[in-house]
């Protein structure tokens, strides 16, 4: 009855948790499943009641992750002139499941491309966007522009985010000192009549 789906549902999250751990120290290929099963104080035939493999194990411990990012993602795409919300999701995504950030992070699996092209992917979007409405694109040639900038802008918040360190709490100032120079002030960086992006001094 109840109490049964109730105990399912507590050896199951204590199976997560132990997972999260084991995979952030060792990564998914040199993780193992009978470490997972004694941290969790279960039987190993008990991890596999719930669980088909280690794969079934992993991606039960990245799927939230890769959800919340593809949320942040949609943020960027949708967003108007706005831009603070969207940073503060993505601070938040890395803040608050930085654990599972290190076991993508740590894994060598497609996961992590997959969470880097989705907010990548927004955020180019709301390049492009930006500078259509500060009338920029007009002076971009280049067809994979956004792309690149949505790229540089994540790459450079992710090589500065070093989760647990003491770095990570400036995590949220120093995305807004990037975003303030990716994508601050395109009118007049791009200013009208100007064929050239501002350079000079």
């Amino acid at each position: 009855g109840e109490g049964m789906q109730y105990l399912k549902k507590a050896i199951k999250t204590k199976i997560i948790a132990s997972a999260v751990e084991e995979f952030r120290l060792n990564g998914f290929h040199e993780a193992s499943v009978r470490i997972i099963a004694q941290n969790a104080g279960v039987s190993l035939g008990n991890v596999y009641r719930y669980f088909r493999d280690k794969e079934d194990v992993f991606t039960a411990v990245v799927a939230p992750f890769l959800a919340e990012a593809r949320g942040v993602a949609e943020r960027f795409r949708t967003a108007e002139a706005d831009i603070e919300e969207c940073l503060e999701s993505f601070c938040k995504l890395l803040l608050e499941r930085a654990d599972e950030y290190a076991v993508i992070k740590k894994s060598a699996t497609p996961h992590y491309s997959e969470f880097f092209e989705a907010v990548s992917g927004g955020v180019a979007e709301y390049t492009r966007r930006r500078l259509m409405k500060s009338g920029a694109d007009g002076k971009v040639s280049n067809p994979l522009f956004a792309e690149h900038i949505g790229r540089a802008f994540v790459r450079c918040v992710l090589d500065d985010y070093e989760p647990f360190s003491e770095r990570a709490s400036e995590l949220k100032r120093d995305v807004k000192e990037f975003a303030g120079f990716f994508f601050g002030r395109l009118d007049v960086r791009f200013a009208a009549g100007e064929s050239d992006p501002e350079l000079d001094e």
